[in-house]
């Protein structure tokens, strides 16, 4: 067996090591403090593994299969594959934009209850913050891409403002 054979299948081996990683990283959300998912200490671990993979795959690369490029391959896949998951995670979150509202267009709303708000807005990209001052009661803020709508404790609209 030549120099060259011996060195082909551990390039491709070590593409296996290299979808786990990544396949983790596309399926688990990356979170802070615990939450559900993977750590982003665990993920930053998770990525400097994967340069270290493909740094030893080009090294074995290189000094067994010189002149010939079938390892090579190999190591354009596994360099491959994290562009493929990071170009993938940005199509999906740019195609799963909720859309931009136009705080005028939604000015009828001021005065509904928070259930047809979010009835006729949805609640995809919302975010709920509840908002309270000194002894007054409490605001719930739903935020939406471009607007802000503000409900008081008797859970009416009272405000639609713009928001950026």
């Amino acid at each position: 067996m030549t120099e060259a054979r011996r060195g082909l299948p551990l390039a491709w081996l070590l593409v296996a090591p290299q979808l786990a990683i990544w396949g983790v990283l596309w399926f688990l959300p990356v979170t802070l403090h615990g939450g559900r998912g993977v750590d982003v200490s665990v993920a930053v671990l998770l990525a400097c593994a994967s340069v270290l993979i493909l740094l030893v795959s080009a090294i074995v690369t290189y000094r067994t299969d010189r002149n010939r490029s079938g390892s090579w391959s190999a190591v354009a896949v596994q360099l491959s594959i994290p562009a493929c998951v990071f170009a993938g995670h940005y199509a999906l979150e740019q195609w799963r934009m909720p859309p931009f509202r136009d705080a005028a267009d939604h000015q009828h709303l001021v005065g509904a209850t928070r259930a047809e708000a979010e009835r006729e807005l949805g609640t995809y990209g919302a975010q709920v913050t509840t908002v309270r001052r000194g002894t007054a009661p409490p605001e719930v803020w739903l935020h939406y891409p471009g607007m802000k709508l503000v409900v008081d404790e008797s859970g009416r609209v009272v405000a639609v403002e713009p928001r950026r």
